[in-house]
């Protein structure tokens, strides 16, 4: 593993500096040297091998020194269209997808601004599936096809997951807060669903090496089987394991190779290991400077160097 880079450690020191304060004045993209915000939503890389970096007060390119700030213009309608951006995803053909609290947007590197494909609001995640993009949140889905064209909204109490996950056979599955797990296809229509138990609320999701779909909930991990459309009744030792880190919300699931970190309120980062039902618990040790094991793990991320990001 390569270096493990800690967010929260530049955001604190961005603090004490008065370095945003001058530019807050200034218009358009700029570099800073110390991160915008506090709250990290998403990391994603790009296909040079930037960082971007999703936070609540706009959008950040990491080159290794400094970050490229971008945040909303009002009078540009290329910029962001929102400063809340509360997902990332770079697709197949290194196109850079970001969910804003005003829309959904994508970045053309060549004229380095945005192109706006949707102004809506209540959207806050991004999934591939197959050569689709689908947008969801609370106010419901939209599809997209890869070139960023809309193809199909979806505006109704079922079509408002909190959480999003492709199964890799063409179906989405989102949870629903109040406990349903809704299957969608491929142009977002419902084809199935089911109900977990004690699960009012979903907080994450990720789908695991052997394509299950874990959802993260305020009482621990639930796991269901796309292929069967059931909840996965697991084997002893990865029981143990998910009951071992189900005593606090799970606030970020993430899948990396047979690995999946387990992000919780207040009570540390784990990992599982799928293939030998192995659990790591509390990787964040304490004594590191602007994160401990009380922090909130809201996501983590690991780039094409096997750095190990935390926000």
């Amino acid at each position: 593993m390569g270096t493990v880079y800690f967010s929260r450690v530049a955001i604190l020191i961005s603090l004490l500096s008065s370095v945003l304060c001058r530019m807050e004045a200034q218009a358009g993209p700029q570099f800073i040297r110390h991160l915008p915000n506090l709250t990290i939503h998403r990391f994603a890389q790009d296909k040079i091998g930037y960082i971007w970096i999703a936070t609540d007060n706009g959008l950040c390119r990491y080159n290794g020194q400094l970050y490229y700030y971008y945040q909303n213009e009002p009078e540009d309608p290329t910029s962001l269209p929102g400063n809340r951006v509360s997902d990332i995803r770079c697709d197949e053909n290194g196109t850079l997808w970001a969910v804003t609290s005003e829309g959904v947007c994508t970045y053309d590197s060549r004229l380095d601004n945005f192109r706006r494909l949707l102004a809506m609001e209540g959207l806050d995640r991004a999934v591939f599936n197959g050569n689709r993009v689908v947008c969801s949140g609370p106010a419901g889905m939209a599809l997209f096809d890869d070139s960023g064209r809309l193809l199909a909204e979806k505006r109704d109490a079922r079509h408002g997951p909190a959480v999003l996950e492709a199964d890799g056979n063409g179906f989405l599955w989102g949870g629903v807060n109040g406990g349903t797990v809704f299957k969608y296809d491929n142009n977002l229509n419902v084809c199935d669903s089911l109900t977990l138990p004690d699960s009012v609320k979903f907080l994450s999701s990720c789908r695991d090496a052997e394509g299950r779909i874990w959802f993260g909930t305020p009482a621990g991990v639930r796991i269901v089987d796309p292929d069967t459309g059931t909840p996965v009744e697991a084997d002893d030792p990865l029981n143990e394991c998910i009951a071992a880190v189900s005593q606090s919300e799970i606030l970020s699931l993430t899948a990396v190779g047979g690995t999946v970190y387990i992000g919780t309120q207040g009570d540390n980062l784990h990992q599982i290991d799928i293939r030998t039902r192995t659990l790591k618990k509390n990787i964040v040790i304490g004594g590191l400077p602007g994160l401990n094991y009380t922090s909130d793990f809201s996501c983590c991320f690991s780039d094409s160097e096997n750095n190990f990001w935390i926000g």
